[in-house]
């Protein structure tokens, strides 16, 4: 049986998968995914990988995330033929060579099947903001400081229009003509609430997926409207397929984002 395996299914079999949850602090980096002459969370953890099984390793991520943003529990996962490192030492071998605002919490040997990218069912992200008067230098590049005057109240009614599938072309950024009409700008978003606490805003989304600067974008036209600068029916509109003014809006910075969890379905 082995012998009637194609050559990738049979070098598929013999590697071992590794399942990661890791969480880093994205000041530094310049998102998730590698880049040319740009430091990157991706990039950083391949160069330690490949340095420490003396081969070239590639770790696959649940998902791009915004030059800045930050990641909580963000999955990712690799494959390779070494077996010498015992598996209860990895995590703690990775993190001792890993930069500071990179830490490891787990690592699992999980079926070949697994795919941290294309296996992800579901991405959920939450937004911190901070509406007070000043903001603690200690969440400086971690949470985005508001500081015009705005209704919190109405985000209640303004988040849930965007729940559901829709065509959110004009709730992103970064795409050229071109690639907006290759590309497919129909998505689907499970739930989008915020929470109060005291002078922080907290916004959560989940989805199957999003384009660039969409969660950003959302937030920011809807900090807008809560401003009194874009009315309700102007967002309808805009779901609609009717253009937004850009001076009526704009996307809030990457500080505040967190990639919270990616979702699996469990076999």
């Amino acid at each position: 049986m082995y012998n009637l395996l194609s050559l990738e299914e049979r070098e598929m079999a013999e590697k071992k998968t590794y399942s990661i949850l890791l969480s880093y602090e994205g000041s530094a980096f310049c998102g998730w995914h590698t880049q040319i002459n740009a430091p990157t969370v991706q990039g950083t953890l391949n160069e330690v990988l490949s340095t420490l099984y003396s081969k070239k390793i590639f770790a696959w991520g649940a998902g791009r995330t915004d030059s800045g943003a930050h990641g909580l529990q963000y999955r990712a996962h690799y494959r390779t033929h070494n077996d010498c490192i015992p598996k209860d030492r990895i995590k703690n071998i990775l993190n001792s060579k890993l930069p500071a605002e990179i830490r490891i919490y787990d690592v699992q040997e999980v079926s070949n099947k697994f795919h941290a990218t294309f296996g992800c069912k579901a991405r959920t992200y939450c937004y911190f903001i901070h509406i007070g008067d000043v903001l603690p230098p200690r969440f400086h590049k971690k949470v985005f400081h508001e500081w015009e005057p705005l209704n919190p109240k109405i985000l209640k009614d303004v988040l849930p229009l965007f729940k559901g599938t829709h065509d959110f072309t004009q709730f992103c950024y970064g795409y050229t003509a071109q690639e907006k009409l290759k590309k497919t700008m129909i998505r689907r978003v499970d739930y989008f609430y915020v929470k109060q606490v005291g002078d922080y805003l907290v916004f959560f989304i989940k989805g199957e997926g999003f384009l660039r600067g969409m969660i950003r974008t959302l937030i920011g036209t809807s900090l807008s409207v809560a401003k009194g600068i874009i009315t309700i029916d102007e967002i309808k509109d805009s779901l609609a397929g009717k253009p937004l003014p850009l001076k009526k809006w704009r996307p809030v910075p990457a500080d505040g984002l967190y990639f919270k969890r990616a979702h699996y379905e469990i076999k």
